[in-house]
């Protein structure tokens, strides 16, 4: 896995379409993400872009998206990370299965039914992938694997196996936001602080400049928030 350094003085940048609170509290929920099930970020996680621009913009949309629902506005709320921070980092890989073929040979387990993909509704628990996904590793440990026609139909059938199973392989910025999602957060959580993470980063855009996403588990590294009104 891959450990990034976010380094103190480091701006971020996070939208928010009803006033947020002028202190950081992991209790805030934004009401943009309730839903009948609950909010999705249920472990309280704190969320930022890395460019104020694409927080503007992307608040910008959201407000356009929901105008139907009760918003007040489009604030930006800005701060600075006060000391360093250690990141798990997931937008240097180029598939959903291969962020997962990392998680399995690092003991990063999230192979039971405690993470869940919600995206059409349907509640599919990540159970399901543990074994495909250690024949994967189990085959990839072969540097001419892809010589032997049966492993080479093996790697095809679970690769298509992770398309269906998510939105798309190849998108590896949704699998960075599905990873928190609902109950997933709770447990994503604790794993990282089991492997000293403060947090993880991930890009939507999948390497899009000015697009990534770093969550914080806590706001003890965050500097207090600068909150202003934007005319939308």
């Amino acid at each position: 896995m891959v450990r990034t350094k976010i380094t103190i003085g480091k701006w971020l940048y996070r939208y928010d379409l009803s006033q947020p609170l002028a202190v950081w509290s992991s209790g805030y929920k934004n009401p943009e993400y309730e839903f009948s099930s609950g909010n999705k970020n249920q472990f309280g996680g704190f969320f930022f872009f890395d460019s104020e621009q694409q927080a503007e913009n992307t608040g910008r949309k959201a407000l356009k998206r929901y105008k139907n629902r009760s918003f007040d506005g489009l604030w930006i709320t800005k701060c600075q990370t006060t000391s360093d921070s250690e990141f798990l980092d997931l937008r240097g890989y180029v598939t959903i299965t291969a962020i997962l073929s990392d998680f399995y040979r690092n003991g990063i387990d999230v192979f039971n039914d405690e993470f869940h993909e919600f995206y059409f509704g349907e509640k599919k628990p990540f159970a399901g992938l543990k074994e495909p996904i250690g024949r994967f590793c189990k085959i990839m440990e072969d540097p001419f694997w892809y010589k032997d026609k049966d492993e080479k139909a093996h790697v095809d059938s679970i690769i298509r196996l992770v398309e269906t199973f998510f939105i798309d392989n190849g998108h590896p910025g949704f699998f960075g936001q599905c990873i928190t999602d609902f109950s997933n957060g709770i447990a994503f959580k604790r794993i990282l602080e089991e492997h000293h993470y403060d947090g993880y980063i991930f890009n939507e855009a999948n390497g899009m400049p000015g697009t990534n996403t770093l969550c914080f588990l806590s706001s003890d590294k965050l500097s207090r928030p600068e909150i202003r009104v934007v005319n939308p």
